[in-house]
């Protein structure tokens, strides 16, 4: 029965997903994090600091896509 168990998906012989995540704009990021903050049950301060914490690092990722030369 064990050795059975090694052959549903546990064997270190597989290979990971490495596939890219699917490509989003940065706005869209924001707008699909900002709304999981809104709806979560943090406190209304907790919701502030993430947001800022969201919005910075977005504007963290812009500048570094324009570093790199990479389009928006």
């Amino acid at each position: 029965m064990i050795g059975g168990l090694s052959m549903l998906g546990c064997g270190s012989g597989e290979a990971a997903d490495t596939s890219p995540l699917p490509a989003k704009d940065t706005q869209a990021r924001v707008d699909d994090a900002s709304k999981k903050i809104e709806a979560s049950s943090m406190t209304p301060e907790q919701k502030q600091a993430a947001a800022a914490y969201l919005h910075q690092g977005a504007a963290n990722a812009e500048q570094m896509k324009k570093m790199a030369g990479a389009p928006k």
